[in-house]
């Protein structure tokens, strides 16, 4: 009863602070409007899949269109930011995509007023307990798959609202034994967890890219990707990307928020920098900044190192893996805490090196960088991790095939 207060009381104060807000529309308060006000969904969908954000939209993508063509066409997804809802929407059908409403259970009545609720699908684990018991007592039930869980989370196990949520799951495909265990921690039955592996070792290799960025990619001088730069990490990282372009390397740097894209210019400014969107043919820029969502992932082939953000500041760490799936070392900075375990199952093999800070990721990157021999041992450990933990996304479908959520075995 106190959470939907506080839910309620949330939703009322953003209703009027909407209400009270100069006319002048922006993407955020549109956003913010269509989380409050929901709206019936116009065809009764055979699977519910939500998915919070950038990532997690990704992974419902190739996850999705695993499943036969017709299960595609009645999937109803949600997603609970803006960024996650611009790129589900590239893939799928407009009226297929819904901003998930704040967590109310009239939202949800509204949501499915005229159709039965189907089986729940959420993808690496985003808990609202109004949605989760929506699911289970007017829905078909819930399964999380792909699932992790934050150290962080698992300080607040003793919450019975927290706990409660997950008594309702009636599967949790993890990615890692330790996950699995975590998820027991939090009170979860032991037989309703199994270790499937993380799906994103089975995302397809991307290859298609503007001629004029494929160009300057395939150009025969060294290149260097700085992936994922959050704004904070700029000022700490800038220079070593000068230091690398001095020795004769180029740079592609992509920013994490392409909302902070001035910050991250004007701190590289000495670079030069040429954003993507602006790149011609026959450019010779020794650093592109990628302006665009989407073609990180078919970049990392040209590279011969990546250095990946958001491990440089407290962020936790950001996305590591499609670089290694391209075959690319990486490097990671202390903190990683998002990707704890695959880190530390990377770093074991020889796929991933993680340094202590930005000094030490100076001389990792001299000593790496002026040793062909070195960093094609680390690309050949890169590629045998790889295969060693494909296969999560057959293990996925065959548990939602046993759960009825898929009814065709293709």
């Amino acid at each position: 009863m106190l959470y939907r207060i506080v839910v309620r009381s949330i939703t009322t104060l953003l209703r009027m602070a909407l209400w009270l807000s100069p006319r002048r529309k922006s993407d955020s308060k549109t956003w913010l409007r269509a989380r409050l006000t929901a709206h019936p969904i116009s065809q009764e969908p055979l699977v519910w899949v939500h998915a919070v954000s950038v990532g997690e939209a990704r992974l419902a993508q190739v996850v999705i269109n695993s499943w036969a063509k017709n299960l595609q066409s009645r999937t109803l997804i949600t997603t609970s930011t803006h960024s996650g809802y611009e790129v589900l929407c590239k893939h799928f059908e407009s009226d297929q995509v819904r901003p998930l409403p704040f967590d109310r259970l009239d939202a949800y009545r509204t949501l499915f007023a005229e159709f039965q609720v189907p089986r729940l699908v959420v993808i690496e684990t985003e808990i609202w307990p109004e949605m989760f018991r929506f699911a289970d007592e007017v829905g078909q039930g819930i399964v999380i798959i792909n699932a992790r869980l934050s150290v962080k989370t698992t300080r607040w196990r003793w919450l019975p609202l927290l706990r409660r949520s997950l008594e309702r799951v009636d599967r949790i495909c993890a990615r890692s034994q330790a996950d699995g265990t975590l998820f027991q921690a939090m009170g979860v039955a032991k037989e309703k967890i199994l270790v499937t592996g993380n799906i994103k070792y089975d995302y397809p290799l991307p290859s298609i890219l503007p001629k004029e960025l494929t160009e300057w990619l395939e150009r025969d001088q060294s290149l260097v990707i700085f992936a994922s730069i959050s704004a904070d990490e700029v000022v700490l990282l800038a220079k070593c990307a000068e230091y690398l372009i001095d020795r004769g390397h180029r740079i592609l740097w992509v920013p994490r928020h392409l909302d902070r894209l001035d910050t991250h210019l004007q701190v590289l400014s000495d670079l030069r920098p040429r954003v993507r969107s602006l790149l011609e043919t026959g450019d010779t820029a020794p650093c592109v900044v990628l302006d665009s969502y989407g073609e990180l992932a078919a970049c990392y082939k040209q590279a011969r190192l990546a250095v990946v953000g958001g491990s440089f500041n407290r962020r936790g760490g950001q996305n590591f893996l499609e670089s290694l799936m391209q075959g690319t070392p990486v490097i990671v900075g202390p903190s990683t805490d998002n990707f704890r375990i695959d880190v530390a199952e990377a770093v074991k093999a020889g796929a991933v090196i993680q340094v202590k800070s930005v000094r030490h990721l100076w001389s990792v990157l001299d000593r790496l960088l002026s040793s062909p021999e070195k960093l094609a041992n680390i690309a050949t450990k890169t590629m045998g991790f790889i295969t060693a933990q494909q296969g999560a996304l057959a293990r996925t479908n065959q548990q939602l095939l046993d759960l009825g959520v898929l009814s065709d075995p293709s």
